[in-house]
């Protein structure tokens, strides 16, 4: 056989009724519900593109996943609890932005139960409240951390360590402006672009992804000035929406 193998939207679907029926047999009543996530949802899929599937099952804070090939076709089920699903519908970090669509962008296959629309009122309340909390906790947990890595190698390290943590720092703010933004992700391939065209937003946030996705990245010296530049856009956004990160004093608990 020859690989990769070409597969179609089709055979994609009609692969998914297969997992739908392996998913009823082993978890019979247990079973909530069943849905496409991703690029088949979408329409997007291509010709190497896999299936992704969420099973939502009664139970307590279930969490599994189970991936195969299946005449060349690369398939992953994941296999949660309603609570455990709402959890994570709830967890904001940095990552939210980015596999949130996994419970929200879901093509049905089976679902009675309306499990699916459920998961999308609970974001409705979530992204009604004040986002503050958690946009300083991210910035204090990860954002920061970044953007001290990339100074220490921009005054130690080679220009072959700042190109590398240019595309590195880029990537952990596209979470981050997903966050202020309260808005999720689809296609990973357009993850950049899409941030890039969010409402809230950083002037060389956006200089910075252009250079990197058209390649402009030989000039170390330009890359940390957007880079400076944009370390000052995000203090001065903290400082106007009054997201106050550091303190004189602390505490362990």
């Amino acid at each position: 056989m020859q690989y990769p193998i070409r597969i179609t939207n089709k055979e994609r679907l009609i692969f998914s009724e297969k997992i739908l029926e392996k998913l009823k047999v082993e978890y019979k009543d247990k079973l909530l519900a069943v849905g496409i996530y991703g690029s088949v949802t979408r329409g997007e899929d291509m010709d190497y593109s896999d299936i992704e599937m969420l099973a939502v099952i009664k139970g307590a804070m279930i969490d599994q996943s189970y991936e195969g090939m299946y005449k060349g076709l690369k398939w992953e089920v994941d296999v949660v609890s309603e609570d455990r699903a709402i959890e994570e519908i709830y967890n904001v970090n940095i990552d939210w932005p980015l596999y949130l669509g996994i419970y929200l962008d879901v093509k049905p296959v089976y679902d009675s139960a309306q499990i699916f629309s459920k998961f999308k009122r609970e974001f409705v309340k979530l992204v009604k409240q004040d986002f503050k909390k958690y946009i300083r906790q991210v910035f204090i947990n990860d954002i920061y951390e970044q953007f001290g890595k990339f100074f220490n190698i921009v005054e130690n390290g080679s220009e072959e360590q700042i190109r590398f943590l240019s595309f590195h720092l880029f990537n952990k703010l596209i979470g981050f402006v997903g966050l202020i933004n309260k808005a999720y992700y689809g296609s990973a391939a357009n993850r950049a672009k899409d941030s890039m065209a969010l409402t809230i937003n950083f002037v060389s946030f956006r200089k910075l992804g252009e250079m990197l996705l058209k390649g402009e990245i030989k000039d170390v010296e330009r890359i940390n000035e957007v880079v400076k530049k944009l370390f000052e856009e995000i203090l001065n956004f903290m400082k106007e929406n009054r997201i106050k990160f550091d303190s004189e004093d602390f505490s362990i608990r």
